[in-house]
């Protein structure tokens, strides 16, 4: 309809009555500027101002979004090109001890290194490699993962930026990068097993999967996981029966 109309108003009408909610607050914006954007349609400042006069904790989830888009290439490209071995440049976690992992547990930017299999003072495995989520004070790791990561942003034009506005007055907010797992591990789970004396019953699936069938934790940024395994469980159910 926007590509049709260019009218913010009809293109907010003609949505789908749930979700998209930044699309939703970008256009009512554009709606209560709807003169402005008739006369100054290709004013950058007024697009500017659009995006400005988003909730800040929008605005700042759409930039880690990006972030998130950049991680999950170099993540493919590391599986693709390096497999599931440790190799040198990989970025490890130091761990300080190997107790229990905790959901809780948070990567700190200055316990990360290079691996250096030379060097190496402890065996480490897949469970180790992090990967940056881009913004200030991270490393990138040495090899090919890292190089499309950083040519990405390059080519996008966000490379070396680490600030976005707060506001209209210019206010500047920092965002200071993290590093995710490579791989996900659920943390303490749990699970039921739902016993079928026909094999012909149909599988449960969706909505009729009950409550507490399985239960796991994860640590921050990987909740995603939990996405991935409803879908399956939607798509194609018998994937999760059990003799």
């Amino acid at each position: 309809t926007w590509r049709r109309t260019r009218d913010p108003g009809r293109t907010l009408a003609a949505m789908p009555p749930r979700g998209y909610g930044d699309v939703r607050a970008m256009l009512r914006e554009m709606e209560r500027s709807k003169e402005a954007l008739a006369r100054r349609r290709d004013d950058g400042r007024l697009w500017r101002g659009f995006f400005l006069g988003l909730p800040f904790g929008l605005r700042i989830f759409v930039v880690h979004a990006y972030h998130s888009r950049v991680w999950n290439l170099m993540a493919n490209v590391r599986i693709h090109t390096y497999g599931l071995a440790v190799v040198d440049g990989d970025l490890i976690h130091r761990r300080r001890s190997p107790r229990k992992i905790s959901c809780k547990d948070a990567i700190a930017l200055d316990s990360v290194v290079h691996y250096d299999q030379d060097n190496a003072q402890a065996s480490r495995g897949i469970k180790d490699v992090v990967l940056p989520v881009y913004g200030g004070g991270v490393k990138w790791p040495r090899g090919l993962h890292g190089e499309v990561g950083k040519s990405l942003l390059k080519r996008e034009g966000t490379f070396g930026v680490f600030t976005m506005e707060k506001d209209v007055t210019g206010a500047q907010h920092y965002i200071t990068g993290a590093y995710r797992y490579l791989m996900a591990y659920p943390i303490e789970p749990k699970w039921r097993l739902i016993s079928y004396e026909d094999r012909n019953t149909p599988s449960l699936s969706g909505e009729s999967i009950p409550k507490g069938f399985r239960r796991f934790q994860l640590r921050s940024a990987e909740y995603n996981a939990t996405l991935a395994q409803r879908s399956r469980a939607r798509t194609n159910p018998q994937h999760d029966k059990f003799d």
